[in-house]
């Protein structure tokens, strides 16, 4: 492998590498059960990917991707979840779970016009500019129901965590700094039921 000069220096580039990610598969198959129960039957392969995701320019932790007709054939499987192994040793285990439930929540199975599952995948429910929404307000219904989803919090304080609902116009930070969480449940049983 030839160096790469960066900046009169010369930088040694790092092979893309791929590794089966099977704490990635174990929580998927949590969260599938309780979810995502119309992928209980799509062979999704998880990969972690040595170095970091961008996407348009954005760090991106996790993606899937439908396999085209050759992959499946060759390798039997609908979908493949690609990590940034890098990225997500960072994230403690609640994000994890969140970025994992996100990426899974793109793949939905419908039926074809014959009645035949079919594999798609879906675009998010919102993508909007948070300057937009600064000068416009909820000027969408899906936008709307965002702001309405929002108003209900889970905070977390080390193993300890507490769904708030906010007041409209309360700072979700500020609120979530002030809360008591003494005899509140223990993180643990929530991932355990997940």
């Amino acid at each position: 492998m030839k160096p790469k000069k960066k900046s009169g220096k010369e930088t040694q580039k790092i092979p893309i590498q791929y590794d089966p990610a099977e704490a990635v598969a174990d929580i998927s198959r949590g969260l599938i059960r309780k979810f995502h129960t119309d992928l209980i039957n799509t062979k999704i392969a998880y990969l972690y990917k040595n170095k970091e995701i961008k996407s348009q320019g954005k760090m991106v932790i996790a993606f899937v991707t439908k396999c085209s007709g050759i992959v499946k054939v060759l390798s039997e499987y609908d979908a493949i979840m690609i990590v940034s192994y890098p990225t997500f040793q960072q994230l403690n285990e609640d994000q994890k779970i969140a970025i994992i439930d996100h990426a899974l929540t793109h793949l939905f199975v419908d039926e074809d016009s014959t009645g035949a599952p079919k594999l798609r995948i879906l675009a998010h429910d919102v993508e909007e500019f948070s300057a937009i929404i600064e000068r416009h307000g909820l000027y969408q219904q899906d936008l709307v129901r965002l702001g309405q989803v929002i108003q209900t919090v889970t905070v977390y304080e080390g193993k300890k965590k507490k769904v708030i609902k906010l007041k409209p116009g309360e700072d979700p930070v500020e609120r979530a700094c002030a809360e008591d969480f003494d005899n509140e449940e223990d993180e643990d049983e929530f991932l355990d039921s997940v």
